[in-house]
């Protein structure tokens, strides 16, 4: 059983979590609940993509007097229109990548979870 000290610490960590849980707003955490016991964090409910199950992991791991964190939140992708909304060519890679690779050379699909590429990706060196 925790001491009154360690409940005014969880509801800290707690509240510090819903924080920046409200700074990330294209999480979509009206699904994820959680609960802290002793520094423990359990997530639960449901998101529409394993990015957003580890990017709310990465969260709360990262908020002092977290001891450890419990993922349980299940990954709906259909219901959500998560991932397979992805599905189909995407356009020339993000321009913060380094310069290394150009950002049209490399042709990549994305479905079913995963990303494939095509084609030859060349080093230059600007």
């Amino acid at each position: 059983m925790a001491t009154p000290s360690a409940y005014k610490a969880d509801i800290r960590i707690h509240d510090a979590i819903l924080r920046e849980f409200a700074r990330h707003p294209w999480l979509a955490t009206g699904a994820v609940m959680l609960a802290v016991n002793v520094g423990v964090v359990v997530l639960t409910g449901d998101v529409d993509s394993f990015a957003r199950k580890w990017t709310v992991t990465d969260i709360a791991q990262r908020v002092p007097g977290v001891r450890r964190v419990e993922n349980t939140i299940a990954v709906d992708r259909q219901g959500h229109g998560g991932e397979p909304a992805l599905t189909g060519e995407i356009g020339p890679l993000s321009p913060a990548l380094p310069p290394m690779t150009p950002g049209d050379a490399v042709p990549a699909r994305i479905g079913a979870g995963s990303v494939a590429t095509t084609g030859v990706a060349k080093a230059f060196t600007g």
